[in-house]
């Protein structure tokens, strides 16, 4: 009879303790998980961000590049421009020595 009630209050014991601890748990993780949700956005949208830092880099970099041949082109353009008078030019020069 005496090892019955041993068992016994032993078991409550063990289930108030794991009760307590539980809710020590839960008070535990209440206090912790709005800082982890935190943290975790913190996380998410910062490497979100320097993501979208990239891209805009890239993107700026590609334009770069092309404003870059486009002013090449229409450097070539205005060099050619320049030589065309130039030619025409000596042209008119060569006509006008011929006739004297």
């Amino acid at each position: 009879k005496n090892k019955m009630s041993v068992k016994l209050q032993c078991w409550a014991r063990i289930s108030f303790a794991r009760k307590a601890y539980q809710a020590a748990q839960h008070r535990r993780w209440l206090s912790v998980a709005p800082f982890a949700a935190i943290t975790a956005q913190r996380t998410f949208r910062g490497w979100l961000g320097r993501r979208k830092a990239t891209m805009v880099k890239i993107e700026l970099l590609r334009r770069l590049e092309r404003m870059e041949a486009a002013s090449l082109v229409l450097q070539a353009f205005g060099r050619v421009l320049v030589a065309k008078q130039k030619l025409h030019k000596l042209i008119a020069e060569k006509k006008e020595m011929e006739r004297k």
